[in-house]
């Protein structure tokens, strides 16, 4: 706490020593309002904290690795805090010695050849399997902050010695199964170790068969999905929010082998940090951002949103909407009482359903909104907003199924609120957003059978107006259908209706009621609002007559 000028300069000179010795970390300063407005000298020097090293007998250390027959290295984020991950890297992989990493520094984890994942209770199946066979665990720049009661993890200790490398005194208290632990910095051990050891290749053997046999296990069609978008944006930062949405994530990035840098909320749980942190990740390494987040998570970000449209910060925002907080109701479950959702479903929850986001967004200056209708199109907008710097972009996913184009995807988006015409025709024009675009070929075939050929459209950008097409159907055009799977107020088919509000043209919004829905049937809401084809065209015929 810092209470007075005088002192300013002497404790945030101590703040400073603290954050940058034994274990780095932030320190928090408590300034008192008394002296917010004062001037204070500080001198441009922060004193040095100085490294007190020490002498240390490592032959204990090297009796255990001569003895083992099973070893591995447990790597964490200490490692690149200490700066040290390439050195290590060169020094482990003329040992042959397996590596696992935390889920947190996986990144790093792609530098060592004989890298076999991540351990935890969210760890790799493999990965986890190796650490309970391993007879000796060289813990580097990882706390190995395990939950000590838990019957698995003390199981997994039992069978192994482990040398940990510690200068955190508060660390070294904590006491772990069948450890030896080395009091000295990471980057002294790494220079000082002779890591010359000879790994028997009947254990790395068995670590490849097991990763090759399990190394599917868990997937499921989010993971696959994540996988591509990794493997195609392998040159962005990936960054990952909190909840199943991460877990997928980095199931996703260990599938997809590729090296970029990720970014966790780790031990904090900050839901709805990703987008956040994007932000600052950005403004360091001047690189495209992936960001991943979940339903529930995103519904904190609207400053964030508003910051990246005005700074036109390129970051690509993938929205896991699994209508659910998971890891919340799984913990509910197991500890036996339900508050946040029920026990039997959990989804369609009030907290969860995702209909706002159309309004929401599509009205934050700069942002470009874009609605896909197949796959081909999804894949091209993702393409074009991480090769483009003048907006951010959202891509609202398609939640309907895979469907593939009928038509010539466009790769280039440019040039923004132009729609495409799909099919041509007279009189009635039905513009079909995003997931309604099915829903839309239906009614134009069931109108066309009934009346004339109806013009379809794809609207493709949520944000904006195509005033030139909107103009040009006015020729031949007398009514106007929108279809969008979102609200109504405020979203996409009022700004049609507000178009054509002074001309002779009729226009017909479906969408959804402004309201909670709490664990609803679909087939039930979609009725309610007459989202069907056959109340549509019953609206049609009272308008026509």
């Amino acid at each position: 706490v810092v209470e007075n000028e005088y002192e300013a300069e002497k404790i945030i000179n101590k703040a400073f020593q603290a954050a940058l010795s034994g274990r780095k970390g932030p320190v928090l300063l408590d300034f008192c309002s008394s002296i917010w407005k004062k001037e204070i000298d500080i001198s441009e020097h922060i004193n040095e904290c100085k490294f007190k090293k020490n002498t240390i007998n490592y032959d204990s250390v090297y009796e255990m690795l001569k003895e083992a027959h099973k070893p591995v290295v447990l790597i964490g984020d200490g490692i690149r805090q200490a700066g040290v991950e390439i050195q290590l890297s060169k020094i482990i992989n003329k040992t042959n010695i397996p590596v696992l990493s935390s889920r947190g520094s996986q990144d790093s984890g792609r530098l060592f050849d004989n890298y076999y994942g991540y351990i935890g209770s969210h760890g790799l199946r493999y990965s986890n399997y190796i650490f309970s066979e391993a007879d000796l665990v060289i813990a580097l720049g990882n706390r190995m902050a395990f939950p000590l009661n838990s019957e698995s993890y003390k199981k997994a200790l039992e069978n192994k010695k482990i040398i940990r490398i510690e200068y955190d005194r508060r660390e070294i208290q904590r006491s772990i199964l069948n450890t030896y632990t080395i009091k000295n910095d990471l980057r002294s051990f790494v220079e000082e170790f002779n890591f010359k050891i000879n790994c028997s290749s009947n254990w790395t053997d068995l670590c490849c068969l097991v990763k090759n046999k399990l190394m599917f296990c868990d997937c499921n069609s989010t993971v696959d999905f994540l996988c591509q978008i990794f493997k195609e944006y392998k040159d962005s930062d990936f960054v990952m929010d909190v909840g199943n949405n991460e877990f997928w994530a980095s199931k996703a990035y260990e599938l997809s082998g590729v090296k970029a840098r990720t970014y966790y909320s780790k031990s904090f749980g900050a839901l709805g940090c990703s987008l956040a942190k994007s932000i600052g990740i950005f403004y360091k390494n001047k690189k495209h951002i992936v960001c991943v987040t979940g339903d529930q998570g995103f519904q904190l970000n609207i400053q964030e949103l508003q910051f990246i449209s005005r700074e036109k910060i390129p970051v690509l925002i993938f929205i896991i909407n699994n209508k659910i907080s998971g890891m919340i109701k799984d913990r509910e479950k197991r500890e036996g009482y339900a508050v946040h959702t029920t026990y039997n479903t959990g989804y369609n929850d009030v907290t969860h359903i995702g209909i706002f986001d159309i309004p929401m967004m599509s009205n934050i200056p700069e942002l470009v909104y874009l609605a896909p209708t197949n796959k081909q199109e999804y894949l091209a907008m993702i393409d074009w907003s991480l090769n483009q710097n003048l907006y951010p972009v959202a891509i609202r996913a398609p939640r309907n199924g895979v469907f593939e184009s009928e038509y010539a995807v466009k790769s280039n988006y440019d040039d923004l609120n132009k729609y495409i015409v799909t099919q041509e025709g007279s009189y009635i024009a039905v513009l079909a957003l995003g997931d309604f675009y099915q829903l839309g070929e239906k009614l134009c075939t069931e109108i066309a059978d009934k009346y004339n050929l109806p013009t379809l459209i794809n609207p493709i950008y949520i944000t904006g107006v195509d005033t030139d097409l909107l103009n040009d159907l006015k020729k031949n055009h007398r009514l106007i259908i929108t279809l969008e799977d979102g609200i109504l107020d405020g979203g996409f088919g009022e700004k049609i209706a507000r178009f054509y509000g002074a001309d002779d043209v009729k226009v017909l919004n479906y969408g959804l009621k402004k309201e909670f829905l709490d664990r609803y049937n679909v087939n039930e809401v979609m009725e309610k609002n007459r989202l069907r084809v056959d109340l549509i065209l019953e609206d049609i015929e009272r308008i026509i007559k």
